[in-house]
């Protein structure tokens, strides 16, 4: 995993990247707090959701929104790329299916410069053509549910900006210059979730990615960095949103 985070534009955060050889790949596959981009460097590669599969060859490459449940399978040894990464707010709200999508020519190359020059800025340039060159290629209506209301899409990043820590509705109330009840109706409206089931989804992400690049932390200094305050109360939760426990999460490869 790697062991720096890459801030490109103020939005991108990079959580993993890599290129590796594969003879075979573990059953398990837990849903991800991110968005996923892979590369394979022939095909025998496998991935499925929602009743659908993907078969991708080396001219293609596969994009999973955050969240998106899937399984994959492998038939044959080959070369695998990988890059997680996040937009941020509002912009994680992508349509919940998976895209095959073109590659970029020399895939190899791509990954190789951005593992040689990491966390430098000459990876961060490769890093930003890569993703940018897959998001453009979604379709138009991939983020329908992104709220045209500016007070909430700055309620959203201050929430995203605060997964430390609870909020109560009177202080979101305030950073969008409404009134409580009139918050809560807005949001739930927009979104159809109500604001502090929202922000605690975004805290259990953000325990998601704790759990999988603090490894030195225990589980229950990551629940308390997040807001839960009570080691089973967290467990519960985040069994619920992500189909296993926060032990087995952090051990899943």
């Amino acid at each position: 995993m790697s062991t720096c985070q890459l801030h490109i534009d103020q939005r991108y955060r990079i959580h993993d990247v890599g290129l590796k050889h594969y003879i075979d790949w573990p059953a398990g596959f837990p849903i991800r707090p991110f968005w996923r981009l892979y590369w394979n460097s022939r095909a025998g590669g496998q991935w499925e959701s929602q009743g659908k599969t993907w078969q991708p060859d080396r001219h293609s490459l596969i994009l999973i929104p955050p969240n998106v449940p899937v399984q994959r399978k492998l038939t044959r040894p080959l070369k695998h790329g990988y890059l997680h990464f996040s937009l941020g707010m509002p912009l994680d709200l992508c349509r919940d299916q998976v895209h095959m999508i073109r590659t970029l020519p020399d895939m190899p190359a791509v990954f190789g410069r951005i593992l040689q020059e990491q966390c430098t800025q000459t990876s961060t340039f490769s890093i930003t053509s890569l993703i940018g060159h897959a998001l453009s290629q979604l379709p138009v209506d991939s983020w329908p549910v992104i709220p045209k209301d500016t007070r909430i899409v700055a309620m959203m990043s201050y929430m995203q900006a605060n997964t430390h820590r609870l909020i109560p509705n009177s202080e979101l109330a305030r950073q969008c210059h409404l009134s409580e009840a009139g918050m809560i109706r807005r949001f739930t409206q927009l979104l159809g979730i109500s604001p502090q089931a929202f922000f605690a989804d975004l805290r259990l992400d953000e325990a998601a990615r704790q759990l999988r690049q603090q490894q030195h932390q225990s589980i229950e200094q990551i629940a308390d960095a997040t807001g839960f305050y009570d080691r089973s109360h967290f467990s519960k939760r985040f069994t619920l949103r992500f189909g296993i426990s926060p032990v087995e999460y952090r051990n899943a490869p």
